[in-house]
């Protein structure tokens, strides 16, 4: 079979990159162009409005004009979160191949899309977890952003590997329309987030789940600019967290009650003056993780100091302590 130059490949299959958008014209202005100007034979850009009130409609069709492979669809009826808006865009994406991510996420590289569906094929596989890191500007929120996205990304690309995926960040996140169930989608459409996370833990299991950590396929993130945001944002996360599968519940609560145990243990023994059984539990600790947080900062491009890990992983103790409890707010449902 005779292949032409512009014609896609079976490794390089059509893709649509769907991107869900409410009030977002600023960032939209700034990354759509990186994402259309990827070295990818055939894919296209969907930006789904959801309801925005801000000029998002205006911008995507002052772009269309240049930018064929620019689509723009409006979320006629709004709904509370992102799902309605998610439903509809993969309804009116062309190809079978979604890519999703956010307004204010940048590729990093124009190889982005050949890199993650390269990812998929040589895995044999019709869901790829990506990773998206948060940017740093170096204050001390935006550190801890970064720290708690990276540490994120760890515990799930690790139990992918393990094959024992139970979650994904829609900001880089490939999946396959064959693997999709909206049902899925449509069961959660009650709670503002989850889009994601919930999809992938009910869909995903070690057949038809990979990942991909090449740095050319990150896609950047915008950190939240208050501490007040970034608890709002952490809160509507953890409100999925009650409709993960069982066994996933349990070994994410096993993670984080352990880290909460030691630190409340090693205070247990400060307080009875066992300053040499502290000293020696933790520096052997650390001396053990060390080597391991190195190697996977340098994976996953970590911008943290390593010299900051035992600081950020002390305040990881308390992070899980305080949205064990935040997580009983009311929650609202917008996104």
């Amino acid at each position: 079979m005779v292949q032409y130059e512009n014609e896609p490949s079976i490794t390089q299959p059509p893709v649509s990159v769907l991107i869900c958008a409410k009030n977002e014209e600023l960032n939209l202005k700034t990354n759509i162009p990186s994402f259309l100007n990827q070295n990818y034979p055939k894919h296209e850009v969907l930006i789904v409005d959801d309801g925005s009130e801000d000029q998002t409609a205006t911008l995507i069709k002052s772009m269309q004009s240049k930018e064929r492979y620019l689509k723009y669809h409006k979320v006629i009826k709004n709904k509370d979160g992102k799902k309605g808006a998610l439903l509809e865009g993969i309804d009116n994406t062309r190809h079978s191949w979604l890519l999703l991510s956010d307004a204010d996420c940048k590729p990093s590289s124009i190889h982005w899309i050949t890199k993650i569906i390269s990812a998929a094929i040589n895995q044999n596989v019709k869901i790829i977890l990506g990773y998206s890191p948060y940017l740093n500007s170096g204050s001390l929120l935006h550190h801890w952003i970064h720290f708690e996205g990276w540490l994120t990304g760890v515990l799930y690309l690790s139990f992918a590997k393990l094959g024992m995926s139970y979650m994904g960040v829609g900001r880089n996140l490939l999946y396959h329309k064959s693997v999709l169930d909206k049902a899925v989608i449509t069961k959660n459409i009650d709670l503002s987030s989850g889009d994601d996370d919930l999809t992938i833990n009910a869909i995903s299991h070690f057949e038809n789940t990979g990942f991909c950590i090449d740095p050319d396929t990150f896609t950047y993130s915008k950190p939240s600019g208050s501490w007040s945001e970034y608890f709002e944002q952490k809160i509507r996360h953890f409100s999925t967290a009650h409709r993960y599968k069982l066994t996933h519940k349990f070994m994410l609560s096993f993670y984080s009650l352990s880290q909460v145990l030691l630190f409340i243990l090693l205070s247990f023994l400060l307080i009875n003056k066992a300053y040499t059984l502290v000293l020696v539990l933790y520096f052997t600790r650390l001396l053990l993780l060390l080597p391991l947080v190195k190697q996977l900062m340098v994976k996953l491009n970590a911008t943290f100091k390593l010299w900051m890990f035992p600081l950020l992983d002390f305040g990881q103790a308390f992070y899980y302590l305080f949205f064990s409890f935040a997580v009983l707010f009311p929650k609202k449902k917008t996104w």
